[in-house]
């Protein structure tokens, strides 16, 4: 499971999920697709859903991370608390315009 940290507390952190849903977001009923954005590794902007309207977050991968599958969504609209005794592995870091866009997501969401 990956997630994208927002908020790192003294013993949680909040999150919000990233997904892939099988290449079916656009087919999955009663999904709120206003709620969600595109997450990718890869240099090219991977194509976005008419119905998807917030801009993509870049992740730099870490060292031995590998790429997130094409395409995966971030949901805005589910926001996670993980304990931070959970083992975790870095996947890398948000670029610096995503992490921008992603507060601006998370105060709207």
């Amino acid at each position: 499971r990956r997630f994208v940290v927002l908020e790192l507390g003294s013993d949680h952190c909040t999150c919000f999920p990233v997904i892939t849903y099988d290449d079916m977001i656009c087919k999955k009923r009663d999904l709120d697709l206003n709620s969600h954005g595109i997450i990718h590794s890869s240099g090219i902007h991977p194509p976005r859903p008419a119905d998807i309207t917030k801009m993509p977050l870049k992740l730099k991968l870490s060292d031995r991370a590998d790429d997130l599958a094409n395409p995966s969504f971030i949901n805005y609209g589910k926001v996670y608390t993980v304990e931070t005794n959970v083992n975790v592995k870095d996947i890398g870091t948000l670029e610096s315009e995503s992490r921008r866009l992603l507060l601006v997501y998370y105060k709207k969401s």
